[in-house]
């Protein structure tokens, strides 16, 4: 008996009489490149999706799949560099995910959770003549504060759809629907994509016109319209919005005109009173019009908000997934490297005993006399030796931890804990031998592991591009986020199995 290569193990997911993944062109996949990413896609109640239809971006000789009733799904692809993975479901907002993908083995994609658009519509009128309108999101709360978001189209707004092809209508209505991604515990696997590396979750907004646009097309708009978030995280007046916005089909974010938090100080002659400034002092002329205030944009703020009010003021020039996240500050304590007991592949015999000094295993072998073979016992290959200690933290672990997040990934199947936080811990990690799909595995098995610190929420002060490194200067609210993790990510050898347990030597 051999060890059946990676490529046969996994081709039934796409060939035979019912496959899980469908439209997968023939030749497309590459022995000796093949990988599968496994996946889960949630609800924003951590329940289960069933239906979502799994792709990847610019890559249809893949096919697609469909996620199941445990919302989880594979899909085989040609593995040896990064791809992007689409999620769609009828009802629900697009996602996009980077994975990188290795050869002849399984990638484990972030889990995903698909959001539903808000319910509520709010109708307006597009035009030269049109008037000053106002759209409303729904309410949202959750740990972080409580907010909504509302969009002022100022008079004469004018809207033009802009088809893929680069075929454009000029719009005279339009249903607007406003709906936040970031709300609650699973906000960071709502968020359309992966922010970049320098970018701490904040807080990100689908702004759509429908319902009859559809095709990927995209809105835009002959002047500035203004996205107004109440200020949830209470940063002071002043402070540089960071804004990016999220381009699916092209799996990039691109930065957009950073907004600025405004204070609402009153109300004089019908128009707010704004502080553009954390010194409590009225915004003059000159600075309100530096930022394009008008006095009807004044007028509608007013009317909506009460004086002592905090807002983020974003200006936007089409409709997409609006993204207001400032630098992260990360700090530089991270995970303890690997340091449990390694299992080479050739190890060294301790003279004068049978025990292997690195993998402690207990080896006997007893000659078959008249052949010059031998039958070997190694302890190393048992099924019960598929367990390892991970080390979480040490004697004096940095201080700041808010938890503990440890993420094991090994032949297909996932395992991922959170732990508060302590000196001196660590998990034992205990493999049972079988793949995903439940077969039992030959040969030389390693784990991915993931151990990453969690810290709280540290920003710094905005930079003329989003995306970027900050200015150095920490800015910081009253409310947190769901806080900043420093991962540490090895290959750590669990064991192998012969691919014949009977074999002889």
């Amino acid at each position: 008996l051999g060890e059946e290569p990676f490529a046969e193990a996994t081709a039934f997911l796409y060939s035979g009489s019912n496959p899980v993944q469908t439209g997968v062109q023939p030749g497309t996949i590459l022995p000796d490149r093949a990988a599968v990413i496994r996946g889960r896609v949630l609800d924003q109640a951590g329940q289960p999706l069933a239906g979502v239809i799994v792709s990847v971006l610019n890559h249809p000789a893949y096919g697609y799949t469909v996620s199941r009733s445990s919302g989880r799904f594979d899909l085989a692809v040609d593995g040896g560099g990064w791809l992007t993975l689409d999620y769609e479901k009828t009802g629900y907002l697009e996602a996009e995910r980077a994975v990188r993908t290795p050869l002849q083995d399984y990638a484990i994609a972030p889990t995903v959770a698909l959001v539903r658009p808000d319910s509520r519509r709010n109708p307006v009128v597009f035009g030269a003549g049109a008037p000053l309108e106002v759209a409303e999101g729904s309410w949202e709360s959750d740990a972080s504060g409580r907010r909504r978001a509302t969009v002022i189209f100022p008079a004469g707004t004018e809207a033009t759809y802009v088809a893929p092809d680069g075929h454009s209508e000029l719009l005279s209505r339009g249903d607007v629907r406003i709906t936040e991604v970031t709300v609650g515990a699973l906000g960071p696997e709502a968020m359309p994509a992966a922010l970049p590396a320098t970018s701490a979750y904040t807080y990100a907004v689908d702004l759509a016109l429908g319902p009859e646009l559809v095709g990927g097309g995209k809105v835009e708009f002959n002047q500035p319209v203004d996205l107004y978030v109440n200020d949830f995280l209470k940063f002071p007046a002043g402070t540089v919005v960071p804004v990016g916005t999220y381009r699916f089909g092209r799996g990039q974010w691109v930065a957009g005109a950073n907004g600025i938090v405004l204070k609402v100080l009153g109300v004089q002659g019908g128009e707010a009173q704004i502080a553009l400034s954390g010194q409590d002092v009225a915004a003059t002329p000159a600075e309100l019009a530096q930022y394009g205030f008008t006095g009807a944009e004044l007028g509608a703020l007013a009317q909506r908000y009460r004086p002592g009010t905090l807002l983020w003021r974003v200006p936007l020039r089409h409709f997409s997934v609006y993204d207001t996240n400032w630098a992260a500050y990360v700090p530089t304590s991270a995970p303890p490297r690997k340091s449990v007991v390694p299992r080479p592949d050739c190890p060294r015999v301790r003279t004068g005993c049978e025990i292997l000094t690195e993998s402690q295993a207990l080896v006997e072998q007893i000659p078959l006399a008249g052949t010059g073979l031998t039958l070997e016992y190694d302890s190393a290959r048992s099924t019960n030796r598929f367990s390892v200690d991970i080390p979480l933290t040490s004697s004096n672990p940095p201080s700041g931890i808010s938890a503990i997040r440890l993420k094991v990934a090994v032949e297909g199947q996932s395992f991922e804990q959170t732990f508060a936080p302590g000196p001196d811990q660590s998990h034992r990690y205990v493999w049972n031998g079988l793949d995903a799909y439940g077969r039992p595995v030959a040969g030389h098995v390693v784990a991915q592991v993931s151990v990453g610190y969690v810290f709280p929420d540290f920003y710094y002060e905005g930079t003329p591009f989003f995306g970027a490194y900050g200015t150095g200067t920490f800015v910081t609210g009253e409310n947190q986020r769901l806080g900043a993790t420093v991962w540490r990510t090895y290959a750590l050898p669990l064991g192998a199995r012969p691919s014949n347990p009977y074999a002889v030597k």
